[in-house]
């Protein structure tokens, strides 16, 4: 085995490693790289009464400390009181997520959407979950669906970038959403930039194999 294969892999090992991590945080600031959960507490100020704001506000905050068991406990009891909060869903799914507990996580994502279907952050993470499970097509559909609602959404971009880049192959379409990511985020822009340097030296590798 040469030791530019062993270095191709564990640079790809090393990259895929980084955006499956990023990929099950979410941030309303649209930040891919954050390590913290969606804060919807601005978002639903108008809907929550006070007590259920500061409920919200200390999931969030568990979520960010790692404390997911407490988190998922101030969510349950959250959505028990006002179980019409999409958004609280979505960060109780993001904690099944963190359990492998993919059944329940994929089932907080759908009541999120039965309660708004136009919910771009349950459409973002059910698109992770079924890139998990392989589900390609259908975490494809989700990002898209995602995008369509909100055209500027990086995270769903960076997402979709991901799937074409190292799932589906398909190269032309991975720097499309890459670049779209790095337009549109301050967040990792050298890195997203490394990405698409080494997306298009493999796209004219490609391109010169096949007129040969």
């Amino acid at each position: 085995m040469s030791s530019k294969f062993i270095t191709t892999q564990f640079h790809l090992s090393e990259k895929l490693l980084k955006l499956s991590f990023l990929a099950v945080i979410l941030s309303l600031t649209l930040s891919a790289c954050s390590v913290t959960p969606e804060d919807t507490s601005s978002e639903n100020k108008t809907s929550l009464s006070p007590a259920n704001n500061a409920a919200l506000s200390e999931a969030v905050a568990a979520m960010k400390s790692g404390d997911y068991k407490n988190a998922q406990s101030f969510l349950l009891e959250l959505i028990n009181k006002q179980p019409n909060i999409a958004n609280a869903h979505v960060n109780l799914g993001i904690v099944y997520i963190k359990n492998k507990s993919f059944d329940e996580a994929e089932n907080s994502f759908n009541r999120a959407l039965k309660i708004n279907p136009n919910n771009i952050y349950a459409l973002n993470q059910l698109g992770f979950l079924y890139r998990k499970q392989g589900a390609f097509a259908k975490a494809k559909a989700s990002y898209e669906k995602a995008i369509s609602i909100k055209s500027g959404y990086t995270n769903a971009h960076l997402n979709l970038g991901i799937l074409y880049d190292l799932y589906l192959y398909d190269l032309d379409k991975a720097i499309e959403h890459y670049e779209i990511y790095k337009e549109l985020s301050t967040e990792n822009a050298k890195q997203t930039e490394k990405w698409i340097f080494e997306l298009k030296i493999r796209q004219k590798k490609s391109l010169a194999q096949k007129q040969q």
